[in-house]
């Protein structure tokens, strides 16, 4: 040990993407002559103004209790995210524990919408299930626990306003914890978003420790999200170069515009705004993405879905904008951007699930023998 103590597929892998790009016109991208400079600029100014590396605090963190899970272990951990914020989270280890110079990939679980926060990804729960949709729901959402299982180093962190980083007591809803925790936030950064900013330089703090860790690999590093936990993944990703690898699950609805893709300028103009909403601003985090795997779970059937229109309209586009980033260095490899469509409406669904994690142990090249 360390001192650290029923679906329709759509999936765009080399094989099948290579003929899609086919009846693209590449040349006609003209984001592609946008630089990643730009775009996170630009992402930055729709995120508000916020705190600056000047305001990166030592995290100082705290190991609050060891569970043994039998299978893994949960680490109950505490740290700063700024001067008079601290975070809470679960660091979850497989066993056997790593040994030492063993270095394991690690995954990032952002939550989805739930109160409970990051119990509600390891499918930790005060009483039991009333039902058994609900049960079923819940295991739905366990994909932390899942990955630990599959033998990865798994990070469950508490989104600000939700589990233990509420404000408000009693039963307040998550509209009302997450208004407060605005309110808070906008005292010393006025204007900077809880909903996209926050969230993004949270979870790059956590980053900053957790990549410095013995027994993780810095250079494997992916993350993974339900509903709100997907909307979390895509920015964090598109924001920080150190994740290798993204699942969205029904989130990220993005409302795709050609225009962002097809015409630099209408592109310079977008990112000298001050963003056109989390929907039209997916457009960018996709750009930022690039050309790292990533894989979108979908379904038509989501209410969430709003079309008009969305990814799947605009797949050979970004599919062509992702094959123009890669700078073709090894022959034998072919930007990893895959789409699974489903009809389970605002799921993950089991097999769904299992599709998500075989695919980020083909990206890491993972396979751990327990």
């Amino acid at each position: 040990m360390t001192k650290w103590m029923g679906t329709l597929v759509l999936a765009l892998t080399p094989a099948t993407a290579v003929a899609a790009s086919e009846e693209t016109n590449t040349d006609a991208l003209g984001a592609a002559s946008v630089s990643r400079e730009e775009l996170r600029e630009g992402v930055q100014r729709a995120f508000g103004p916020g705190p600056g590396d000047a305001d990166v605090v030592d995290p100082r963190v705290e190991i609050l209790e060891k569970h043994d899970e039998g299978d893994h272990e949960r680490w109950h951990l505490r740290y700063r995210v700024h001067e008079d914020d601290h975070a809470y989270a679960y660091l979850l280890l497989p066993k056997p524990l790593p040994e030492d110079g063993e270095r394991l990939p690690l995954v990032l679980c952002p939550h989805p919408t739930a109160l409970i926060g990051k119990d509600r990804v390891i499918g930790r729960y005060d009483d039991p299930p009333d039902s058994a949709q609900e049960e079923r729901a819940r295991r739905a959402r366990q994909y932390a626990l899942d990955l630990v299982r599959r033998g990865f180093i798994v990070f469950a962190p508490d989104r600000a306003g939700f589990g233990e980083r509420r404000l408000l007591s009693g039963g307040e809803n998550v509209s009302r914890q997450m208004s407060a925790f605005q309110e808070k936030l906008a005292e010393r950064w006025p204007g900077w978003r809880l909903t996209a900013g926050k969230n993004v330089w949270d979870l790059q703090r956590a980053l900053d420790f957790l990549t410095g860790m013995d027994f993780v690999d810095p250079e494997r590093v992916a993350t993974i999200g339900h509903s709100l936990g997907s909307w979390d993944s895509l920015m964090l990703a598109a924001m920080d170069d150190r994740v290798s690898a993204v699942v969205a699950n029904a989130g990220g609805m993005v409302h795709f515009q050609p225009e962002l893709w097809e015409d630099a300028d209408e592109l310079r103009e977008f990112l000298a705004g001050d963003g056109g909403g989390l929907r039209a601003d997916v457009n960018l985090f996709l750009m930022l993405i690039a050309p790292r795997p990533l894989l979108y779970n979908w379904s038509l059937d989501d209410p969430y879905e709003r079309g008009n229109p969305n990814i799947l309209e605009g797949m050979r586009t970004v599919h062509a904008y992702y094959q123009e980033q890669y700078d073709g260095t090894d022959p034998y490899w072919k930007p990893q951007l895959s789409i699974h469509f489903h009809d389970r409406g605002h799921d993950f669904p089991g097999d769904v699930r299992q599709l998500a994690y075989a695919w980020i142990e083909r990206q890491l090249d993972f396979e751990r023998e327990n």
